[in-house]
């Protein structure tokens, strides 16, 4: 289950659902389990998303209790995806590579100290 936010086209309106996606074939769908609201700005929109990531929380433990509220675990994960790399952390230029050391491990360290 993730949360999805659909954007109306032609409106500052952003639909805030709970999806699960299902294999039907071949095929992958999604389908709604729950909708949790609409919002009309972006301070809405964050308090949907924490009120969404909660009811997941408390739908997938079941009737397992949870060591923490379903908000504080909520918040976890809201702000553990907003953490995001630049693409500059992740560039990398092959030929500024330069071979430090060289390990060779096989059968013949062990033999050839025999």
């Amino acid at each position: 289950m993730f949360v999805r936010v659909k954007v109306t086209p032609n409106s500052p309106r952003k639909s805030v659902q709970i999806v699960a996606s299902l294999r039907v074939g071949d095929k992958v769908r999604q389908k709604i389990v729950r909708y949790i609201g609409v919002a009309q700005n972006d301070e809405e929109l964050e308090e949907l998303k924490l009120l969404a990531e909660s009811i997941k929380i408390q739908m997938e433990a079941g009737s397992q209790q949870l060591l923490m509220s379903p908000e504080k675990l909520a918040r976890i994960n809201l702000e553990a995806t907003a953490e995001k790399y630049t693409s500059w952390d992740y560039q990398v230029e092959p030929r500024n590579l330069v071979e430090e050391q060289r390990i060779v491990s096989g059968i013949h360290n062990t033999y050839g100290a025999l």
